[in-house]
């Protein structure tokens, strides 16, 4: 994750385009937020009027809590 954040937000871009999984969005006023997987990390991109913003990596915290109403488990299994 540290060697990520170096890197410039096209770079950051590029390489989760091609190694990220997509998990959840959000829209939030004119912002959607997308949140990926990748390499054991969180990925966040923020898209404002359909521009990338933002590219932010994170294993925890605030940045999650958006996703988790848009995440439905109602087609889990009861174990």
């Amino acid at each position: 994750m540290y060697e990520f954040i170096l890197l410039d937000t096209a770079e950051r871009a590029e390489i989760l385009w091609d190694k990220g999984e997509f998990i959840s969005n959000a829209v939030i006023e004119d912002c959607a937020y997308n949140l990926y997987t990748l390499y054991g990390f969180y990925v966040e991109v923020v898209l404002v009027q359909t521009e990338l913003s933002e590219v932010t990596p994170f294993k925890q915290g605030e940045r999650l809590e958006k996703y988790l109403a848009c995440i439905d488990i109602t087609e889990l299994k009861r174990f």
